[in-house]
């Protein structure tokens, strides 16, 4: 199946101010971000072939999002908070890397910058492929 996430409708709002410390990478994106919104991420989700269990599980949670840092590498990093799940990648633009999901599988991703406060993301697990826009607007960022 495929699943164009282009509008799933969640919405995080935080603090990018260490966008403000010289980031050239991707700075917008530099900060803490918590889940404020979300309005269509359940439909995408079963659309994934997510179990009810699983879906049940993640509207019980509270998500939070520590979007992207610059590893000292220059490699790209981030963490994903759901509860007392965590999952932590870090990436190059343009090129597919193992990302962990909050199941415990894996999916390829591969993340691309469209401009310093814009980003798509392509997922391929083993049975859908999703696609997304992350853009952030001011204090927060729109999935």
């Amino acid at each position: 199946a495929v699943v164009s996430t282009q509008s799933t409708g969640i919405v995080c709002s935080g603090d990018s101010t260490a966008a403000k410390q010289n980031h050239s990478k991707m700075s917008a994106f530099i900060g803490t971000w918590e889940e404020v919104e979300t309005t269509n991420f359940y439909a995408l989700l079963k659309a994934a072939y997510a179990s009810d269990e699983l879906i049940d599980f993640i509207k019980s949670q509270k998500s939070r999002v520590v979007v992207y840092r610059v590893e000292p590498d220059g490699r790209k990093s981030y963490t994903y908070i759901l509860g007392s799940s965590k999952t932590h990648a870090t990436f190059e633009y343009g090129e597919e890397f193992d990302r962990p999901s909050i199941t415990g599988g894996t999916v390829k991703t591969t993340v691309s910058k469209i401009s310093e406060n814009e980003l798509h993301y392509v997922d391929l697990g083993k049975t859908f492929k999703s696609s997304a826009t992350m853009k952030v607007e001011g204090d927060k960022i729109n999935i």
